[in-house]
């Protein structure tokens, strides 16, 4: 089984890394994590790109 879990963004920083770090923190090993970004004009993008996790 997998678990998904949809996080949306906007404008929201360093904030985002902790949330996708606690996301990716969980002992539950099968999950996917989708992010949905709402024309953030911050650099979110970059934020999420330096997060390496298979």
């Amino acid at each position: 089984m997998k678990f998904s879990c949809i996080m949306t963004t906007y404008n929201d920083g360093e904030l985002i890394r902790q949330s996708v770090d606690s996301v990716l923190n969980q002992t539950f090993e099968s999950l996917e994590l989708i992010i949905v970004d709402d024309g953030s004009a911050q650099h979110t993008k970059e934020i999420l790109s330096s997060i390496n996790d298979p």
